[in-house]
C-alpha cells in the first residue's frame, strides 16, 4: 500500500482532531521514527478492532474513550505507520468487511517526508539537521572542572586550551593522559588531575596544591602620631609609651617606642602595638556646579551579530559604517540551552554601538545645597570604628556657578601608625 494513500486524513471533527494525541507519543524518539497513526472507532467495532489487533500481534498504545458531536463516544488509539497498514489490509482481505477506523492525524517522520516531499528547501534543511546532531556527538560539547577553590576554572580551562583540549574538540581524536601530564607540567597550582568523558560532556576533576602561606617577619616598629592632637587616652599593648594623656603631639611625634632599656638584659628590640586616641581637627570640603553634563542617546545604534560554534567564531553581521565618536559598547551572550538548562556549545553574542552626546543641564542651588549635604552625610557616615565625631561646624556659600560647603569637624581618633626601624646586630665579643 503508497505511504501517500495510507495517510490520508478523513474529514472530522475539531473536537477529535484537538483531543486525539496523547502527548507522550509526539514525544517518543522511537515512534517518532516509525511514525504514529491516531485513529478512532465506534464504540460497538471497538472490540473486534481490538480483538484483530491482538490475535496478529498489532500493538496498540494510548487507548482512550473521547466524546464527539451530539453526544457520541468513539476509542481513540494510536498505531505504527506499519502497524496501520497491516490492519487495514487485513480488513480488506476478510471479503471486503467495511473497515472501521477513522485516521485522525499522523505523527512522525513518515508523515514529515510526506507532507514535504515538494518542498526540497525543507528536506534539505532536515537533512543538513540530521548531519550536524550526528556530527554533534562526535565533538566534545562543554568542559566541567570540579575540586578547584583557589584557582578558578576559567584558568583551569584557559591551560587546558593551551594543551588543545577544548570544547569542539573530537572524541576520537583526544589523549586523556597526555593532556593530564602536559597540564601538570605546565601549571604550578595542581598537583593532581583526571579527565573523565561521559558522551560529549568531560569531567576535570583537580587537586589544588597546598602551599603554607610565608611566615610574617615582623620588625622592630615604634608607633607615631599620624596627625597633631591632644592625647585623651591610650591602649598600648606592647612597647613603652612616650607620652601621656593631656599631651600635645604633632605629625610624625614618637608616641609608644619598641626599643625597652633594661640595666639588667640591655637593649631589647620589641614591635610597639595599641591604640592613641587623640582630639584632632578636620575640614571637609564639598563643591557641587550648578551645570552638569548628562549623557543623551541620539536614537542611532549599530549592531554586530557573531555564533560561536565550538570555539570557532562565526560572524553573522558585521556594521560597516564608521562608528560614532561618542558610543556606549554593550555585548550581550546569549547561551542556548537544551531542556532542563543543559547548555549547548552554540553562543550567540550581540554587539550594540549607541550613540550618545553630552547635554549641558543647570539646577537649581536649592538642589545643589541638597547634594552637597547629601555628599556631607555620606562621608561623616564613612569616618570609620576608631572616629567619633564631637562637634562640626558648616558654612555655605553660594555662588554663580557652584554652591560650596565647608564642615569643620572636632574628632576623637586613634592616631596610632606603625613604623618600623631597622637595626644593626653586633657579634658578641
Amino acid at each position: 500500500m503508497r505511504i501517500s494513500k495510507l495517510l490520508e486524513i478523513s474529514e472530522v471533527t475539531l473536537e477529535y482532531r484537538e483531543s486525539a494525541a496523547p502527548l507522550g507519543v509526539r514525544i517518543n524518539p522511537l515512534l517518532f521514527l516509525l511514525g504514529t497513526c491516531v485513529v478512532t472507532a465506534s464504540l460497538e467495532d471497538a472490540a473486534e478492532v481490538l480483538n484483530v489487533c491482538m490475535s496478529n500481534g498489532i500493538v496498540c498504545r494510548g487507548q482512550r474513550v473521547i466524546h464527539g458531536e451530539e453526544g457520541t463516544e468513539r476509542l481513540c488509539i494510536c498505531l505504527t505507520v506499519r502497524g496501520y497498514a497491516r490492519l487495514k489490509r487485513l480488513w480488506e482481505e476478510a471479503d471486503g468487511v467495511h473497515f472501521p477506523l477513522v485516521l485522525e492525524r499522523c505523527y512522525g517522520l513518515p508523515s514529515l517526508v510526506l507532507q514535504n516531499r515538494t518542498r526540497a528547501g525543507a528536506m534539505l534543511g532536515f537533512l543538513l539537521a540530521c548531519t550536524i546532531i550526528w556530527l554533534s556527538g562526535q565533538v566534545l560539547w562543554d568542559v566541567r572542572v570540579t575540586g578547584n577553590d583557589a584557582v578558578p576554572s576559567d584558568v583551569i580551562k584557559a591551560q587546558l586550551r593551551e594543551c588543545g583540549f577544548d570544547i569542539g574538540a573530537v572524541l576520537s581524536g583526544i589523549d586523556t593522559d597526555r593532556i593530564e601530564n602536559e597540564l601538570l607540567l605546565r601549571s604550578d597550582d595542581i598537583s593532581w588531575m583526571s579527565i573523565n568523558i561521559r558522551g560529549t560532556v568531560a569531567h576535570v576533576e583537580v587537586r589544588e596544591k597546598q602551599i603554607e602561606p610565608p611566615k610574617e617577619v615582623r620588625l622592630p616598629a615604634n608607633l607615631v602620631a599620624a596627625k597633631n592632637g591632644e592625647i585623651v587616652r591610650l591602649e598600648v599593648y606592647s612597647g613603652l609609651p612616650m607620652v601621656s594623656v593631656g599631651s600635645i603631639v604633632s605629625r610624625g611625634e614618637l608616641l609608644v617606642s619598641g626599643i625597652y632599656d633594661s640595666k639588667s638584659v640591655g637593649y631589647r628590640l620589641r614591635s610597639a602595638s595599641g591604640s592613641v586616641f587623640a582630639k584632632t581637627n578636620d575640614t571637609v570640603i564639598i563643591e557641587i556646579p550648578l551645570e552638569y553634563e548628562v549623557k543623551s542617546y541620539t536614537g542611532v545604534d549599530y549592531e554586530e551579530k557573531s555564533l560561536k560554534i565550538f570555539g570557532k567564531t562565526i560572524k553573522i553581521s558585521k556594521n560597516s559604517r564608521n562608528l560614532p565618536t561618542l558610543c556606549d559598547k554593550i555585548i550581550r551572550v546569549d547561551n542556548l540551552t537544551l531542556v532542563e538548562g543543559k547548555l549547548i556549545p552554540y553562543e550567540l553574542s550581540v554587539t550594540q554601538y549607541r550613540e550618545y552626546e553630552w547635554c549641558v543641564m543647570r539646577r537649581s542651588a536649592e538642589e545643589a545645597t541638597e547634594l552637597a549635604f547629601d555628599e556631607l552625610t555620606k562621608r561623616l557616615s564613612e569616618l570609620g570604628e576608631d572616629k567619633f565625631l564631637l562637634r562640626k561646624s558648616i558654612s555655605t556659600e553660594i555662588t554663580d556657578v557652584s554652591v560650596r560647603i565647608v564642615a569643620e569637624l572636632s574628632l576623637i581618633e586613634n592616631i596610632a601608625k606603625r613604623q618600623e626601624f631597622e637595626f644593626v646586630r653586633y657579634p658578641q665579643q
